[in-house]
């Protein structure tokens, strides 16, 4: 050993969350579908695959104050210029309690889903196709297109 290998699961530091948050809903989506499409009709053995934007967006309180100001001047020409100045106050609310001060989240989006994989048998069948298309949008609000859906073999 020379000491280097470390700790896989630090937790990421700035932008992102890590990606096991993300990895996490995926599989959770995924085990989801899988249920619901291997309860369909024609529908044998089925994978799933469901690929997500890199982070769930997270909604949060804030107190916004709108402060707004009109100066009038006269120019050269004698018109008359109205200059508006708006300034816009915005602060996250934070709660105070426990260790740390923490924000007030609304509410977490969940991430978008960039593109779902279906791979089951009986999907070469025209029917049962559209059937586990209508499942996967309805399940995942993901339209059409984004959405593949392929006859597994055997």
């Amino acid at each position: 050993g020379d000491g280097t290998g470390g700790d896989s699961a630090a937790p990421a530091i700035g932008g992102s969350p890590a990606p096991d948050i993300i990895a996490e809903y995926e599989n959770n989506y995924a085990a989801h579908l899988r249920d619901i499409l291997a309860s369909v009709v024609g529908v044998g053995e089925v994978d799933v695959m469901v690929n997500l934007e890199s982070t769930p967006e997270l909604v949060m309180a804030e107190n916004r104050n709108n402060r707004s100001s009109t100066n009038q001047e006269m120019d050269k020409d004698r018109a008359t210029r109205n200059q508006n100045d708006q300034t816009k106050d915005s602060e996250v609310v934070i709660v105070q309690g426990g260790k740390q001060d923490s924000p007030v989240i609304v509410k977490t989006m969940k991430p978008r889903v960039r593109g779902v994989l279906v791979v089951a048998k009986g999907a070469d069948n025209i029917q049962v196709k559209a059937w586990i298309t209508e499942a996967v949008q309805k399940v995942l609000d993901v339209p059409a297109y984004k959405i593949s859906i392929l006859p597994k073999k055997g």
